[in-house]
């Protein structure tokens, strides 16, 4: 599995007052810390070449945002509604997004450290090349989602939903895995052996066999 490319990004990037810019534009090239965007509707928003620290987007409506080589550290991001969202080469760390929606986006060489994810949609989502290393995943939605050099490493994913997912070169290692749904479509992937008890549970489940010592 292919390393995620990171953002490429200027050495020296200019402060921001944190301003948005109207819709179909973009910020490129900036610093911004501690802005609230929070309720924001903006549509086809750009941001490229960009480093967001500590920035608040609870609830923030923005179909069609574009983030390219972008770095977001400490973000607020619960219930934002990014439908149709195309993040290329993008690091979140630290960032919360529980209930934030990303329908139908596509990410590539995207980055998602210590974040906390529970209730995030990926539903009909296309993933090339994306690590998660410590996020809470819990009760996420990855139905029908397009996978492909994906790996979550130490993740809490339980009580997901994968049901109609699409796997190539994909690996679980760590976390946790309990109560999945749609575990059969987990077809493709690879798990360390130390979830091999809550997959089978789920494969089973999943494939309508109960356990019955009567």
């Amino acid at each position: 599995m292919g390393v995620v490319d990171p953002p490429d990004m200027a050495a020296e990037l200019d402060d921001h007052d944190g301003e948005l810019p109207a819709a179909g534009e973009a910020l490129d090239g900036a610093r911004i810390v501690g802005a609230d965007w929070s309720g924001a509707d903006i549509p086809d928003l750009r941001i490229e070449g960009t480093r967001l620290e500590g920035c608040q987007l609870t609830g923030a409506s923005f179909p069609g945002l574009r983030l390219m080589d972008c770095e977001l550290v400490d973000c607020e991001l619960s219930g934002a509604l990014l439908d149709g969202l195309l993040a290329v080469r993008v690091a979140l760390r630290g960032c919360r997004l529980s209930g934030a929606v990303l329908a139908d986006a596509t990410l590539e060489d995207v980055s998602f450290d210590d974040c906390r994810m529970d209730g995030l949609s990926l539903r009909m989502a296309g993933l090339q090349g994306a690590t998660f290393t410590g996020c809470a995943m819990g009760e996420s939605d990855l139905s029908n989602v397009r996978l492909a050099r994906v790996r979550f490493d130490g993740c809490d994913l339980t009580a997901g939903e994968v049901g109609g997912a699409r796997m190539e070169d994909v690996c679980f290692e760590g976390g946790a895995l309990d109560d999945l749904r749609g575990a059969l479509h987990l077809r493709g992937a690879t798990a360390s052996s130390d979830l091999l008890v809550p997959l089978a549970v789920a494969v089973l489940a999943d494939a309508g066999i109960k356990i019955d010592d009567a």
